[in-house]
């Protein structure tokens, strides 16, 4: 099983590798910011962790192309007290329309809206 520390470096080198950047990106301080806020407004753990910083600053690029951009979120709280599909509402909402968004869970259960 991999600790929360190597989940976040896994997401991250996925996330570079297909071409998500923070460098000549102006203004990703803010993205931490709205990150932030849109995790609070979801009801995620990311922002608990402090995972902000990493996908605010790293996904930034990605989140202002106008082009559509895959992310694949592993794991839906189907076991966390805030139930199911939090992180899935945080992409939706922080990533627009040009995300396509795919879900993995070893458990079986069932999203909230």
């Amino acid at each position: 099983m991999l600790s929360q520390a190597q989940m976040v470096g896994l997401a991250l080198l996925l996330c570079l590798s297909l071409g998500a950047s923070a460098s000549g990106s102006l203004g990703w301080e803010s993205s931490v910011e709205g990150f932030a806020q849109a995790g609070l407004d979801a009801g995620t753990d990311k922002v608990w962790h402090g995972y902000q910083h990493v996908y605010g600053k790293y996904l930034h690029a990605s989140r202002m192309a106008q082009r559509p951009f895959k992310l694949l979120e592993i794991g839906l709280g189907c076991t966390m007290a805030y139930g199911p599909g939090a992180s899935v509402r945080l992409w939706r909402s922080w990533l627009g329309s040009q995300l396509e968004l795919h879900e993995m869970e070893a458990i079986q259960c069932r999203l909230r809206d």
